[in-house]
């Protein structure tokens, strides 16, 4: 039975969240896109810190910035109950025509509820409900019987490394929860693959006038993605459904670049494409697709990987961290709990144990776009659920 009253957990959060909205501002000040995450992980080390946890540096990446961080309040009697993991990213996505914010993308603004900037709900809400979380549960006063771990990581947007270094350093936990993206009444289970390639085309750089008797590499490109795009749309017709997910292969074209005017048919181009996929289909096997349709259409086209990979992720809806959550949830929901797949990526494939789930830190719009931002009143109802549920968690006995 859990020692603290649902509206007890709600009093100790609430008067939290002023502090953990600053908190949040701090975070989304600062540009931790890849390769500069090592300001706010540090801003995140002094937080853990200073409600007295002990922060474990795990690197993923040779650079001094690849600092993935690992923090454990230790159970009274660790050894025999359940461990509970909560994982969020520090990392984001880079900005794209930051001139169209409303606000500069690292100067958040709080307006009608909703804080704006990049990686305000993807997925700095979800490291500050995370330490709002662990200080509520410290304040509350009740030792959990089983360890609850808390990693910031890195790399979740590109490939993974940070919650697999994290993890292959011993922090494997009995059960995880990922808070990255997920609204209050909604637990994500499962997702499709997602691959990633760099495209170098070459051309011939000729004067405009001349090109009839040129290939332009943009042409090319453009010929080259509706191959791709043909195949995709026959794989999704032939596909039996993935995880109740339809149409789980996917071609985006998120850059393309070529040429310096509109005088001179460009030298080369550069395409970078993600593509998502269901099984049988694998990374490798969407590699060998991407690198086989330029093989077969010209010796011009070469491929190499992009920084996203992530395998797909089929979990069990009806696993018993799974199962109970949602019932904990439904408790304070105002409608029955969605167990749904999500058409993004996770690093819910790096977890040794079943017992997974993506859920928090809450609502918002724009993940990877323009004028990103999180709904702050959701931060109470997630939080809420992470407490009283590491104390229900935490409290079963392990396995025999």
């Amino acid at each position: 039975m859990d020692p603290h009253s649902w509206d007890e957990i709600g009093s100790e959060v609430a008067k939290r969240i002023p502090n953990t909205v600053r908190f949040l501002s701090n975070l989304i000040e600062c540009d931790s896109t890849l390769g500069k995450e090592g300001p706010v992980q540090r801003l995140i080390k002094s937080e853990m810190e200073r409600l007295g946890l002990e922060v474990t540096m795990i690197k993923s990446r040779p650079d001094q910035d690849a600092v993935n961080l690992a923090a454990r309040i230790p159970g009274a009697s660790g050894r025999d109950h359940k461990s509970l993991a909560l994982c969020a990213h520090a990392d984001i996505v880079p900005v794209d025509a930051g001139n169209l914010w409303r606000r500069h993308p690292f100067n958040p603004l709080i307006e009608e509820g909703c804080i704006y900037g990049r990686g305000a709900q993807d997925d700095k809400a979800g490291i500050a409900a995370m330490l709002l979380a662990a200080e509520t549960l410290l304040a509350l006063g009740h030792p959990l019987p089983g360890d609850l771990l808390m990693y910031s990581v890195i790399e979740e947007e590109t490939s993974g490394a940070g919650t697999q270094a994290v993890l292959d350093a011993g922090f494997e936990p009995d059960g995880a929860i990922i808070i990255d993206g997920a609204w209050p009444a909604r637990i994500f289970y499962a997702h499709p693959g997602h691959a990633s390639a760099i495209v170098t085309i070459r051309g011939d750089a000729l004067a405009a006038s001349n090109e009839r008797r040129a290939v332009n590499p943009i042409d090319l490109a453009f010929t080259y993605i509706s191959s791709l795009r043909e195949d995709i749309k026959r794989w999704n017709e032939q596909t039996p459904l993935f995880c109740q997910i339809e149409n789980p292969f996917f071609l985006n074209i998120g850059k393309i670049q070529a040429g310096t005017w509109c005088g001179s048919v460009p030298a080369q181009a550069e395409v970078h494409l993600q593509a998502g996929f269901a099984p049988p289909q694998t990374i490798e096997g969407t590699m060998a697709w991407f690198r086989s349709v330029a093989e077969r259409m010209s010796d011009r086209i070469e491929v190499a990987p992009g920084p996203v990979f992530r395998p797909p992720h089929a979990g069990d809806p009806k696993s018993p961290l799974i199962r109970e959550l949602a019932a904990l949830v439904d408790q304070g929901a105002a409608e029955p709990t969605q167990i749904v797949p999500i058409t993004g990526y996770t690093d819910m494939p790096f977890f040794k144990t079943p017992n997974v789930c993506l859920y928090g830190p809450g609502g918002g719009r724009n993940a990877h776009g323009i004028d990103e931002c999180y709904l702050l009143d959701h931060m109470l109802p997630v939080v809420q659920n992470l407490v009283a549920f590491a104390f229900h968690w935490c409290q079963q006995r392990k396995p025999s």
